[in-house]
């Protein structure tokens, strides 16, 4: 305990570079214990991966408008595919995962071990990622949607994880 990373909501960041390791087009997890200290319901950053075109963010976990939110960005990048949290996200440590199943088709969002939502993905990414860069708390360069809280255990998975994989 006591290892979790501490970011302000203004400027901390961790800039995990562009490791070809986590160029993951097809089917994937992230994860992360979470404790949210934000009150302003601004989009703010988990896990994320892109660069700075527009739009073309292969993969992100973030919060939006108060809820927790694991995204795609498929087709051209113009495609985002999303599934929220059910209830606003609060300020007590929770352990969120999102998983692209892409065989089958489906976006999953669990907190604490248990599935929380699941939406369609119809698409895949179609654009090119290889150029694409990691980054926890923050999005770009550490330019903007900074988190604001505490983020512990953050992990990205080439594969979906099953729901008895995230229990454990």
């Amino acid at each position: 305990s006591g290892k979790a990373l501490i970011f302000d909501g203004i400027k901390n960041y961790v800039n995990c570079g562009s490791n070809p390791a986590l160029d993951l087009p097809g089917s994937l997890t992230l994860s992360a214990w979470v404790r949210n200290d934000s009150d302003d319901g601004g989009q703010s950053q988990i896990i994320w991966r892109g660069d700075k075109r527009g739009a073309m963010d292969p993969y992100s976990l973030n919060i939006d408008n108060y809820k927790m939110e694991f995204r795609v960005d498929a087709g051209t990048g113009r495609d985002a595919f999303k599934v929220r949290s059910m209830q606003k996200i609060d300020n007590n440590w929770h352990l969120w995962a999102g998983v692209y199943d892409k065989p089958n088709g489906k976006l999953h969002l669990y907190k604490d071990g248990k599935l929380e939502n699941t939406e369609p993905i119809d698409k895949e990414i179609q654009y090119d990622t290889s150029t694409c860069w990691n980054m926890i708390g923050a999005a770009d360069e550490g330019n903007w949607q900074h988190f604001k809280g505490l983020i512990d255990d953050a992990r990205v998975y080439d594969r979906p994880l099953t729901d008895d994989q995230i229990q454990q």
